[in-house]
């Protein structure tokens, strides 16, 4: 619809009108005086003469009104669903930046030190608090794909057999000499640990690499609302981040429930940490917590719908009959069950040690998605340590900011386009947005060294087949919830990885940021392609009417 413009004084202010009809927005621009007169259309017929509208203006509003309500007659009347169904054809525009670089800047056409192909782990798994990527420099090529179950490359750090063979308990450095203490195994996908449901020792993976802590940014970025004390039954529906932490009776969880402490976690004696049914929880200790005597913490039929991730370095403690059901993360820092205490999960830390008639009880269920889908994945393997042609940290810093005499900036929306089947696509093999501009070409038949990074947010629709999927001819790294899903460094045409949504823990209808990072720094060939059927909250141009008085 083209905008139709009449003349009007320059005095009077414009209110501007917009509707969402399924995934486009119409706008209209109405002047003020017009929107009083509709609603009051005689109540400046009294008084003042010069408040009076005259008989043009009049008709004018009146005609607008009319106009309003034709307008009001043709269009659906959902007008405030805000997206539809797909449509072949149907097309999203993605608006991000694009950066310039000279073709040759050493800190950004470096060529990896094991020659062109797929690198992986040079940056965090954590979105950086600038919302850029981190480098850490950790990584390696990768000599074969780590893949999901039905065969397509996945991100390495992704793989989902992260507590090794069922029975295992994973760790970094050998555990102690254990005291008096049972170690064994059992399947809560059969039911509670005890009778015949006890299966044999469990056996550990020394030297087993540690994971990194990956904390949602949907749960860093809340207000921290200080420290927290609970002395009292309390019901919790709503993710906190706080300080210390503190509780003295029990902490009833409903619903998925996330809890980000930056400093110690303390479980008084007799606490109690319950789910309710349907309830998961996840717990982030920053600074560890104070060793949890008599408490219990979990469900006993599934100890898996609680996670706790404990960041410190100091000796982390259960004991005197403490209970703990749960998949339990400590990279940094040693795990002691004592004193008739039980652990009932899966864990994976510095080490484990056990005394006085301790119980630690390996869960052996198979790991399972949001969705309760077994994840069956295929190791990959790792060539040599590599940065993938990263050549530091300051480097990399500027390739997705700007730096003034290193790269330009321009601003750079690409089109993709549902193939039909509710997937959309951007699928280009000659990827050169920037020919001719910016550095310009520098003496090639294109431009070839530059980075494109996008930001937008999505919502979740759980157990619906969600996934983003990647594949070009330069590095690409995606992150979702600030979490690392898409880890393509390196220069090799053709690479590709897809991410499945369920596999994240992400929460039915919540919405979530996905923060994209592509560079191109080759001559070969240029390669992108994008597709996903997630569901992309995109703000569409607005198209106005406008109108005035005379």
């Amino acid at each position: 619809m083209s905008s139709a413009h009449i003349a009007r004084s320059a005095s009077e202010e414009v209110l501007s009108v917009r509707c969402a009809i399924h995934d486009k927005t119409f706008g209209l621009a109405l002047s003020s005086s017009y929107v009083l007169l509709m609603l009051f259309p005689f109540s400046a017929t009294e008084g003042d003469p010069a408040m009076r509208p005259n008989f043009a203006t009049t008709v004018s509003a009146y005609c607008l009104l009319a106009l309003l309500a034709f307008i009001a007659f043709i269009l659906p009347s959902d007008l405030i669903v805000q997206q539809a169904a797909a449509a072949p054809g149907d097309t999203i525009r993605l608006s991000g930046m694009v950066r310039d670089f000279h073709r040759g800047d050493t800190e950004f056409t470096t060529a990896p030190s094991g020659g062109n192909g797929h690198y992986a782990g040079n940056v965090s798994l954590n979105l950086g608090a600038n919302n850029r990527p981190v480098f850490t420099g950790a990584g390696y090529k990768v000599a074969t794909q780590w893949r999901e179950k039905s065969n397509r490359p996945i991100a390495p750090h992704l793989y989902m057999n992260e507590f090794g063979t069922p029975g295992t308990i994973p760790i970094s450095i050998p555990t102690s000499t254990p005291g008096v203490g049972t170690v064994n195994t059992y399947n809560s996908a059969i039911g509670p640990y005890g009778g015949t449901n006890v299966g044999p020792p469990a056996t550990y993976a020394v030297g087993a690499p540690m994971p990194e802590i990956i904390v949602p940014l949907s749960l860093r970025s809340l207000p921290n609302t200080g420290d927290k004390t609970i002395a009292a039954l309390t019901t919790l529906s709503t993710d906190l981040h706080c300080n210390k932490f503190t509780l003295t009776g029990t902490l009833l969880i409903s619903g998925p429930v996330r809890i980000l402490c930056e400093d110690v976690v303390t479980l008084n004696t007799m606490s109690i940490i319950a789910l309710n049914p349907g309830a998961t929880f996840q717990l982030y200790m920053k600074n560890g917590g104070t060793s949890w005597n008599h408490v219990t913490v979990g469900d006993p039929a599934k100890p898996s719908r609680t996670t706790i991730y404990n960041f410190g370095t100091a000796q982390f403690g259960i004991h005197n009959q403490a209970k703990i059901y749960a998949d339990f993360y400590s990279p940094n820092a040693p795990l002691y069950v004592y004193n008739q205490a039980e652990f009932f999960g899966r864990f994976m830390g510095m080490t484990v040690e056990f005394n006085n008639h301790a119980g630690f009880h390996v869960d052996t269920a198979p790991a399972l998605d949001t969705c309760n889908v077994a994840l069956a994945d295929t190791a990959g393997t790792r060539g040599g340590a590599s940065t993938g042609g990263i050549a530091s940290a300051s480097a990399f810093n500027k390739w997705y900011s700007d730096s003034l005499g290193t790269n330009m900036s321009a601003n750079l929306s690409l089109q993709m386009t549902d193939n039909g089947s509710g997937v959309y696509e951007y699928m280009d093999d000659g990827f050169y947005p920037i020919d001719g501009q910016l550095f310009g070409n520098e003496g090639q038949s294109h431009n070839n060294y530059f980075t494109y990074t996008f930001q937008l947010d999505f919502t979740h629709h759980a157990c619906s087949g969600n996934f983003l999927e990647f594949q070009g001819s330069g590095d690409c790294w995606v992150f979702l919830d600030g979490a690392l899903v898409i880890d393509l460094g390196g220069m090799l045409q053709g690479t590709n990885q897809i991410v499945d949504l369920d596999r994240l823990g992400l929460v039915d209808g919540r919405t979530y940021q996905l923060d994209f990072f592509y560079a191109h720094r080759n001559s070969a060939s240029s390669t992108f392609r994008v597709r996903t059927n997630m569901d992309l909250i995109i703000d569409p141009p607005a198209m106005t009417v406008s109108a005035a008085t005379d």
